[in-house]
């Protein structure tokens, strides 16, 4: 389920767990009876245009469609039991209290409570239909494509993955871009979604992919493009994600001639069985007009050890973790244990035209990524210089990790008003993780690898590797794009 709140209804948000049957609890502590006559046609179908459609629709990614009576009424229990529980609509970003971030979300997914409490006294009714001819305006079902793509890009030759073993294919794939153009959103589209584990896109303005991929078109790759220093992220893809789009006044750079270098990493299903992708594709949607500030992606975090930067003695990187007793840190989660943290710390380096003119690298959506042993990740920004910010602000907590529903999170507010970073703030992220059999995620990738028992796991790109990774969209005014 997927839907876009209006933002005054986001920041009253209450996608409240276990209600009892007579009352549901608002984000305030507030109580809200459960409504009764509540029909189907005149209270019902518009939460659920609103909020599940995009997804719960004939063809759609849902499991069944909830865009008609009969099938709202077949799955009414279901549906209302997955957003009581807070399992739908897929939103992992919470308030908690760890975390309380200054801002609302953009396309806040949650139902709010008084819908949700609509939904309960509907299904308490028996689901009643209502008059249908007198039923209420429907809203615009929310869409997962990328509206008004300037081109859609599909592998140049199909890709077989087999085996027990993680792959990682490079295809290199050409956008013809004749003129220098600003990205200003991106999707991937996956062909094969048993075995597309996540997608990464790499500018590549050299052309340097060509002689790697040949006739094929594609390559085997690990950690990157497996090209030069030239390249710069410009899209990531994971399962659930939506169509990654940055503000109105924000742009990424592709120059012209570039080609994209679509870093997939496969899965493989286990067994013999042999899996085949050919479709999978990526969509790209710019202008050709300099926005006013340049964009960028920024993945932060992934530190295998400690003191990757110094500043006044303070360590950075891989902080030291309860179990090390003083040895050096090291990125590791042995077998069996079921809350492992492990934290990390970096240091915002320095813009020295930017510095010098006291502009900020503004924040514009950030994300979480861990892979399947990760529970829960918090992100949040130190400012050891205070001035008139805040000293510590959480930017993300997803306490309920699910790698099977991924996505940034955008602030909603202009541009000045998201979160600014400086030279010498810091990022703090930690991640916890359960690396034991009560963990069903974890269970079910050992059963497609024929393992029956955890195994200890380092930091890395395969499946049964982890990850702590902060993914940001950032951006300065292109004057200072040039130290960005």
């Amino acid at each position: 389920m997927v839907a876009a709140c209006d933002s005054e209804r986001s920041k009253s948000n209450a996608n409240t767990v276990n209600a009892d049957g007579g009352t549901i609890a608002a984000v305030d502590g507030a109580a809200l009876p459960i409504p009764s006559g509540m029909t189907y046609y005149q209270d019902v179908a518009p939460i659920l245009q609103k909020s599940c459609a995009g997804c719960h629709k004939s063809g759609g990614i849902g499991p069944f469609d909830i865009t008609s009576f009969e099938q709202a009424k077949k799955f009414a229990e279901t549906a209302v039991e997955a957003i009581d529980e807070g399992r739908m609509p897929p939103w992992s970003a919470q308030e908690t209290s760890e975390c309380k971030p200054l801002l609302p979300w953009k396309d806040d997914l949650r139902v709010v409570a008084a819908d949700l409490a609509i939904l309960k006294g509907w299904l308490a009714d028996g689901t009643p239909s209502g008059d249908a001819t007198k039923a209420a305006v429907l809203p615009t079902a929310p869409t997962l494509e990328l509206k008004d793509a300037n081109v859609r890009v599909t592998l140049p030759s199909p890709v077989q993955i087999s085996g027990t073993e993680d792959q990682f294919v490079c295809f290199s794939l050409d956008p013809k871009i004749t003129q220098d153009v600003w990205l200003n959103g991106t999707q991937i589209n996956a062909g094969n979604a048993a075995i597309v584990h996540h997608v990464l896109l790499y500018a590549d303005p050299k052309g340097e992919s060509v002689a790697l991929a040949g006739a094929k078109g594609s390559y085997p790759c690990f950690g990157g493009p497996g090209i030069g220093g030239s390249t710069e992220l410009i899209g990531a893809w994971a399962p659930g994600a939506l169509p990654s789009t940055t503000p109105p006044s924000v742009g990424i750079l592709l120059k012209a001639g570039s080609r994209v270098v679509m870093n997939v990493h496969y899965h493989p299903t286990g067994g013999m069985k042999v899996e085949t992708d050919s479709t999978t594709s990526m969509d790209l949607r710019w202008t050709t007009t300099v926005p006013e500030n340049a964009g960028r992606l920024a993945l932060i975090g992934n530190f295998g050890s400690a003191d990757l930067q110094v500043a006044g003695g303070k360590g950075y990187g891989l902080l030291p973790s309860a179990d090390e007793n003083g040895s050096p840190p090291k990125f590791h989660i042995p077998a069996g244990a079921a809350k492992h943290i492990e934290n990390m710390r970096f240091r915002i380096p320095g813009n020295p035209a930017a510095r010098a003119a006291g502009v900020p690298i503004r924040i514009w959506t950030v994300g979480t990524h861990m892979h399947y042993l990760g529970q829960d990740m918090k992100i949040d920004l130190v400012r050891p210089i205070q001035g008139d910010r805040p000293a510590k602000e959480c930017l993300l907590h997803t306490p309920k990790w699910n790698f099977d529903w991924q996505r940034g999170y955008s602030y909603d507010a202009p541009l000045d008003k998201v979160p600014g970073i400086y030279p010498g703030d810091e990022l703090n992220f930690r991640c916890t993780y359960d690396n034991s059999m009560n963990n069903p995620a974890l269970r079910k990738v050992l059963g497609s690898q024929g393992k029956t028992a955890p195994i200890d796991v380092d930091l890395g790109e395969g499946t049964l590797n982890e990850m702590c990774l902060g993914v940001f969209g950032i951006s300065v005014p292109q004057k200072y794009s040039d130290s960005f």
